[in-house]
């Protein structure tokens, strides 16, 4: 009650003129005079939000990228789906190219952070109709997991008349690898030439500030505070999470050596609080490998 009153005599003191000012420090006691002083020398701070993580999720094959294990079969067949879509894509879904890779009651967010997901058949359709005129899509990396149920693919693709963009699609298949859900992941005004807004650069930021948490590990608390205290991290996807600051700094403590973390790719959306981090990893005597980071974050005061 005291730090309040001083700091709103403060803000009086600082706007009076003299016959004002006069007036005001006569009605105080010595300890408040002592309090306004303090208000003056060092006013309070504005509080500003910090973005921490809420959900990280660690997309990579660790027997086959870390074990020397070879390929499951799984991982062709992802590949070839992953050729049909940006072929579905070029030629703008015709031929019912496109639809016939998702499943009755998918879903399609086009961009993330962008309109309402597109749902169901009839809306995949419409927006498929709406696909502007491509020059080429190719894919460039294909992202695995644990599972050939959830995956990355990375397109490059060449609106006709644009530069070409970088896309980035998190894919959710069912068991007849159609699909169920894709989110994809770009940032159109800033990939056709407007001004990357200053979010991005706290998405930098944050990805960076997680390799390095990863490689020093230190206790594991610089990746701690990174998470809200109820966090959660998949590592691997899709392996169940873990939730909250025990079962992190749990998980921290279990991480293996490691000769050398770096952040390869950030891919953006619309969404300032959906990112994700392409990085590369290297555990002590081991070949190093690539590891797909799906962000969302949430603001903290």
């Amino acid at each position: 009650m005291g730090s309040a009153l001083s700091t709103g005599v403060a803000a009086a003191v600082q706007a009076a003129d003299n016959a004002e000012l006069n007036e005001v420090l006569a009605g105080l006691t010595e300890e408040s005079k002592i309090r306004l002083r303090t208000a003056l020398n060092d006013p309070p701070k504005t509080k500003t939000a910090k973005l921490r993580i809420k959900s990280a999720k660690a997309h990579f094959h660790a027997p086959s990228a870390v074990g020397g294990a070879p390929k499951p079969e799984w991982m062709a067949k992802i590949d070839e789906v992953a050729k049909q879509f940006a072929d579905g894509l070029c030629s703008g879904g015709r031929n019912d190219s496109l639809i016939c890779l998702f499943a009755e009651d998918a879903v399609w967010c086009d961009p993330v952070g962008g309109p309402p997901p597109y749902t169901g058949i009839e809306a995949l359709k419409g927006r498929i109709e709406k696909l502007p005129p491509m020059d080429s899509a190719e894919v460039k990396e294909v992202f695995y997991s644990m599972s050939p149920k959830f995956f990355l693919l990375k397109t490059e693709v060449t609106m006709t008349g644009k530069p070409p963009i970088i896309v980035l699609d998190w894919v959710e298949a069912n068991d007849e690898m159609k699909f169920v859900r894709v989110e994809s992941h770009f940032h159109p005004p800033s990939a056709f030439g407007a001004p990357r807004p200053g979010w991005m650069e706290h998405c930098d930021e944050l990805a960076k500030a997680f390799g390095d948490g990863l490689f020093r590990k230190e206790g594991g608390q610089q990746l701690i505070d990174l998470f809200t205290a109820d966090g959660s991290w998949s590592d691997p996807v899709p392996s169940p999470p873990y939730v909250g600051t025990k079962a992190l700094e749990d998980r921290i403590q279990k991480l293996p050596p490691m000769d050398s973390v770096q952040v390869k790719e950030v891919f953006y959306s619309l969404d300032p609080m959906v990112f994700l981090a392409k990085t590369e990893v290297q555990f002590t005597g081991k070949e190093p490998f690539v590891i797909l980071d799906k962000f969302e974050l949430t603001k903290e005061e």
